[in-house]
């Protein structure tokens, strides 16, 4: 996560977060690679056929919507809150046949606890997934930090923030 903190802290979004784009470096530390589709805090650009550059199961809704505005930390919070779901339950967030079908449940369905998943999560956890993949970027977390932050309370089972301002 220090790797999207340096890249945020300079103004980057990664935008396609995903399980094939973190790497397990020398000690277990993961990597996020491939910042090929990156860009400038608020600068979203779309493909020469009008659709979002991006991987669709791990795109946040402002992606989805193809919004030039608002796409900025948290939408790289959402995508970890996806690759964090899809780690504790070995399922992703979303489904759906065709690619308009996946854009919908990201922009309308209300994901899953993990917990409903795979019994053995934590209930910290839920609550840290859940905000983070908030529909409206204002109720994830402002940024990877807290995000982070969050992660290392549960892990060492002290309560998180995510619960505490209402992530379930």
């Amino acid at each position: 996560l220090a790797g999207v903190e340096a890249a945020h802290a300079a103004g980057i979004v990664h935008r396609d977060i995903k399980p094939s784009n973190v790497l397990i470096g020398a000690g277990g530390v993961p990597r996020i690679a491939d910042f090929g589709l990156a860009k400038g805090a608020g600068d979203l650009e779309l493909s020469l056929t009008g659709e979002v550059l991006g991987t669709p199961y791990y795109m946040s809704p402002e992606q989805v919507r193809a919004e030039r505005e608002g796409v900025d930390a948290r939408t790289d919070v959402y995508s970890l809150g996806v690759v964090l779901y899809e780690l504790l339950t070995l399922e992703r967030p979303v489904a759906g046949r065709t690619y308009h079908e996946i854009q919908d449940a990201i922009l309308k369905a209300p994901p899953r606890p993990p917990s409903e998943i795979a019994r053995d999560v934590p209930p910290a956890f839920d609550a840290i997934v859940l905000r983070a993949m908030q529909k409206a970027p204002e109720r994830r977390y402002a940024d990877v930090a807290a995000l982070a932050a969050d992660v290392r309370r549960a892990c060492a089972g002290r309560p998180v923030a995510a619960a505490r301002a209402g992530g379930l």
